[in-house]
């Protein structure tokens, strides 16, 4: 869920997803369509489906999560607001990284609003 957008080499993550599922096996995952990433993000993909169809899949369902960008928001919006209670409960290190995403990906930092050049989508694959 909402993992293969950290693989800097998603060919070949599809490629791998191919090689472990026997035929007629489905693939089913959440992730991110990214057309324009924050510097220091892995390299993205703006749509996954070549991937899959490349790696020996039949893309069944390709669809866009329902309010998936008001959701985000508003738990960006909640971990900025809730900073200080975020540290205290999972400690700097680890908050950090969180709270950063929280102030960059609505473009609170440079001015860059990455969420509107993301769609969070749930796919349904089957290994042919």
């Amino acid at each position: 869920m909402d993992a293969l957008w950290l693989v800097p080499d998603k060919a070949a993550a599809a490629h791998e997803a191919a090689r472990i599922l026997r035929r007629g096996a489905c693939f089913v995952f959440t992730t991110w369509d990214i057309d324009l990433a924050p510097t220091g993000f892995p390299p993205q993909a703006a749509d996954h489906r070549p991937l899959l169809r490349e790696a020996g899949f039949a893309v069944e369902t390709y669809e866009e999560t329902p309010a998936w960008e008001e959701r985000e928001r508003a738990v960006y919006e909640g971990l900025r607001n809730a900073e200080a209670k975020v540290i205290v409960e999972m400690g700097e290190a680890a908050a950090r990284p969180l709270l950063d995403e929280a102030t960059l990906l609505p473009g609170l930092s440079d001015g860059t609003d990455y969420l509107s050049h993301m769609r969070r989508i749930l796919v349904v694959a089957r290994r042919s």
